[in-house]
């Protein structure tokens, strides 16, 4: 089902909020990862307090605009899903290693 374009504003709006208050942030792709290593990277970002979320490129570009992760948004191509915090909070080692098996995918 196609997103509706106000419900694509409503998650640009939402996005640009938390983007303003980005503290740290990780852009990725998801390629190749199992449902099951998501699961666990997700779950280990939750932990260490990050947010996680797949993103349409040209809606996370547009969220970024005006903000100082601007330009690591800038001109994504492929699936694109970004790991952030806010505030003072910063991405703490947990005890899950779910990501480290994707190491060297991740663009920052």
């Amino acid at each position: 089902m196609a997103v509706t374009r106000a419900k694509k504003k409503e998650q640009v709006e939402k996005l640009s909020k938390d983007l303003n208050n980005v503290s740290h942030m990780v852009v990725a792709t998801y390629t190749k990862m199992t449902v099951a290593q998501d699961y666990e990277l997700r779950k280990a970002l939750r932990g260490a307090g990050a947010k996680y979320q797949v993103v349409k490129n040209t809606l996370a570009e547009k969220a970024a605009k005006g903000t100082k992760v601007e330009g690591s948004l800038k001109d994504l191509a492929g699936v694109t899903s970004i790991a952030y915090t806010t505030g003072t909070q910063a991405f703490e080692r947990s005890g899950s290693r779910a990501g480290d098996s994707q190491r060297g995918r991740a663009a920052t």
